[in-house]
C-alpha cells in the first residue's frame, strides 16, 4: 500500500486480499518417516529444505555460504534444494567449491511438493526480495519450524512468532538461526507452534474466498449507486473462482 501513497486518488480505493491455504495438516511423526521412505532419506538426518526458484534475488547462496559454515558443527545435517532455475549451476559449482557436495542436493523441479516437507525438519527462505512467500504458508501449515529473511512482506506473513527472521543477504545471521534451531529443540517446538496457528487463524483459505466475495459485492453496490447501467447481472455469483481474481 505504500507503493500508492503519492497518488491521493488512490485513497480509500484500494482492498487487501492476502492469500490463504487449505486442506493441509500439521505433519505427524509417522507421515515424516513415511515421506522420508519414499524419498530414500534416513530418518536420523536433519533435513533442511529450500523450495522456489534457483534466481540471484531468492538467495539460495546465501543458505549455501550459511550451511557450509555451521557444517562442520552437525554432521548429520543436509540441504534440500527443490527447484530450478538461472543459478543452478552456479550453486552447484559454489557447493563444491565449499567441499559440502555430499551433503547438498539438487532435486529439481518437483510436481508434488508434499513428501518434501513432510519430510524436512527445517524450513530455510533466503529471500533478498519477496513479496509474499507462498511456500512459508506451505510448510507453515505443516507446522515445520521456518527461517526467513526480514525483508519485503515476509515479517507480515509469519507475524512476531511464526518464523526466525534473520536480515537478507547475511550468511553469518542465518548460519546462526540455522545453528541455533538444530541445537534446541524446544525453539523448534514453538516455532512450529506459532507458525502452524498462525496459518490457521491468519491465511485460512475461507476467509481469502469471503474476503474477495466482499470486495466484489462492495464494488457491485458502489457501481449501482454511481448510476451505472449493470450488464449480466451479479459480478459476484458470476464468478467461478473468485479468490484467484482478486488475490495478488
Amino acid at each position: 500500500l505504500r507503493t500508492f501513497q503519492p497518488f491521493p486518488w488512490f485513497e480509500g480505493k484500494i482492498r487487501v486480499v492476502p492469500h490463504g491455504i487449505g486442506g493441509i495438516s500439521p505433519t505427524t511423526a509417522a507421515a515424516k518417516a513415511e515421506a522420508r521412505g519414499r524419498l530414500e532419506w534416513s530418518p536420523n538426518d536433519f533435513i533442511i529444505i529450500y523450495v522456489g526458484r534457483l534466481r540471484d534475488v531468492k538467495g539460495c547462496d546465501v543458505l549455501i555460504d550459511a550451511f557450509a559454515s555451521c557444517a562442520p558443527n552437525h554432521p548429520h545435517a543436509r540441504v534440500v534444494v527443490v527447484g530450478t532455475g538461472l543459478e543452478e549451476e552456479p550453486l552447484r559449482t559454489r557447493v563444491r567449491s565449499l567441499d559440502i557436495a555430499a551433503r547438498v542436493h539438487f532435486v529439481g523441479y518437483q510436481r508434488e511438493l508434499s513428501d518434501y516437507y513432510d519430510a524436512c525438519d527445517l524450513f530455510v527462505l533466503p529471500s533478498r526480495k519477496e513479496a509474499f512467500g507462498y511456500v512459508l504458508l506451505e510448510a507453515m501449515a505443516r507446522e515445520k519450524p521456518v527461517i526467513a529473511s526480514r525483508t519485503g512482506g515476509i515479517p507480515e506473513v509469519v507475524g512476531a512468532d511464526g518464523a526466525l527472521l534473520v536480515p537478507p543477504d547475511d550468511p553469518g545471521a542465518l548460519a546462526e538461526a540455522i545453528d541455533s534451531v538444530i541445537r534446541d529443540e524446544p525453539l523448534r517446538v514453538r516455532l512450529e507452534k506459532a507458525g502452524g496457528e498462525r496459518v490457521r487463524t491468519v491465511f485460512p483459505e475461507s476467509r481469502m474466498y469471503d474476503r474477495t466475495e466482499e470486495v466484489f459485492r462492495e464494488a457491485v453496490t458502489v457501481r449501482r449507486g454511481s448510476g451505472h447501467r449493470q450488464g449480466g447481472g451479479d459480478a459476484v455469483s458470476q464468478t467461478d473462482n473468485p479468490g484467484k481474481v482478486a488475490t495478488p
